[in-house]
């Protein structure tokens, strides 16, 4: 059976200054991974990234991705 959404995929960048610092940026981690365990393409962008998540691109990470 074909899904009405299947030919709809959304890809999904949040966007923050860190990955799991503070409680706002532990709260857009935690939306971030559920969004990946419902097959979502989810990345996160970060200012300061501290985790070692290969979806979530910090300053570093784009520098050496350049």
């Amino acid at each position: 059976m074909i899904d009405k959404f299947d030919k709809f995929f959304m890809k999904i960048l949040l966007l923050n200054t860190n990955d799991i610092l503070d409680g706002a940026a532990r709260a857009a981690y935690r939306l971030h991974k559920g969004l990946q365990m419902i097959n979502v393409d989810s990345r996160m962008l970060v200012q300061h990234k501290l985790s070692d998540e290969q979806t979530v691109i910090g300053r570093m990470t784009m520098m050496l991705k350049i």
